[in-house]
């Protein structure tokens, strides 16, 4: 395996996605099949992916790494109110903009509700999820003995 520090960083395209009180930052790895959409945990931006990030794009995967509004280099209105609505929000705004067929959210830690509640909104759009060291939540989970599933992508179940 190459360790980061020994792989060039891949080359990228920066976009400025708008939203309703604010531009995203995003930086877009071209190459093929359902794009990663990395989504970080707070208080920290995109940027916690920079090691992984050369290797996904050397496999030939399409990466997309994403900052929330309010964190690293998006925008930081004042006043706003940061919720897991918002943050998904976000990845949906970037999937428009970027025209991304399908994705796989990968969600760290409190960027993991974005991930699932895209997968449960977007079922037709999303090719898996992977979770790291997350929380996950859909914007109505709050029944003792539930599940949600979204068939061949992911199951959620409370108790």
């Amino acid at each position: 395996m190459t360790h980061p520090q020994d792989a060039a960083f891949p080359t990228f395209t920066e976009h400025r996605v708008r939203r309703d009180r604010g531009n995203l930052y995003v930086r877009d790895f071209p190459a093929n099949g359902p794009a990663f959409v990395l989504l970080h945990r707070f208080p920290d931006n995109a940027h916690i992916y920079d090691d992984l990030i050369p290797h996904l794009v050397s496999a030939g995967r399409r990466t997309v790494a994403i900052g929330f509004l309010g964190f690293g280099a998006s925008d930081k209105p004042a006043g706003a109110q940061y919720s897991f609505a918002q943050q998904l929000g976000d990845l949906e705004a970037v999937v428009v903009a970027l025209a991304l067929d399908k994705i796989i959210p990968v969600g760290h830690d409190a960027g993991g509700p974005a991930a699932v509640n895209f997968a449960l909104k977007h079922p037709e759009r999303t090719a898996a999820v992977t979770l790291v060291s997350s929380m996950a939540a859909a914007p109505t989970f709050s029944c003792r003995r539930c599940s949600f599933v979204v068939p061949g992508i992911v199951t959620i179940q409370g108790f």
